[in-house]
């Protein structure tokens, strides 16, 4: 009688330590949820309550039977539910969003391409107008100079044509000198001919 009490105490002890520990733990972890707000969860439900105690063995039962593992595990499998499919729908959200900030992202770059073209083309219009500018700029000037000129002229040649008395036909000789005359400004800019 006494080796079977020896051998009962040492079992006891061993099979106690387990539950002694569970419950120590347990006690630990309970301060730390109660400070923690029920909406900070994923779900937005309470947490998960601690198992009842039920019968003789309380939390640890080492002969647990299946309906009462399954009774133990229902509610957390429901929340793990729950959780996948908070999951899936976070997922197909971020999926969407990430498809419309790519639309936008390509629309924006689209609109950026189009604008920079709109500046290289205005760019090369503007070039353009500069040089047509520089060029009336340069043919005003050659005017200007040709009209401030235009008072200070020399006489250059002069040549007597006479009509015939009562006609309005020039003669051959008339017509020749005329000719010589204009072959002789032929290649000048800016002359005057004065007919007196």
């Amino acid at each position: 009688m006494n080796n079977r009490l020896l051998i009962a105490l040492p079992l006891a002890a061993v099979l106690a330590l387990p539950a002694v520990a569970q419950n120590a733990s347990s006690n630990q972890n309970q301060p730390a949820a109660s400070q923690t707000s029920s909406t900070d969860n994923a779900t937005g439900k309470a947490p998960l309550a601690p198992p009842s105690r039920e019968g003789f063995w309380g939390r640890i039962n080492p002969f647990a039977r299946k309906n009462y593992v399954k009774r133990q595990t229902e509610p957390i499998r429901d929340r793990v539910n729950e959780l996948d499919e908070l999951t899936a729908s976070n997922s197909k959200a971020i999926k969407d969003t990430d498809s419309r900030a790519q639309a936008g992202i390509k629309l924006a770059s689209d609109k950026a391409n189009e604008a920079d073209q709109h500046a290289i083309d205005a760019g090369n219009k503007a070039t353009a107008a500069q040089q047509s500018a520089q060029q009336v700029t340069s043919r005003v000037q050659n005017v200007e100079t040709v009209v401030s000129n235009i008072d200070q002229y020399k006489a250059s040649n002069q040549t007597e044509i006479r009509f015939r008395p009562g006609q309005t036909v020039l003669s051959k000789n008339a017509k020749d000198a005329l000719d010589q005359m204009a072959t002789g400004v032929k290649g000048q800019r800016g002359y005057i001919f004065e007919v007196q």
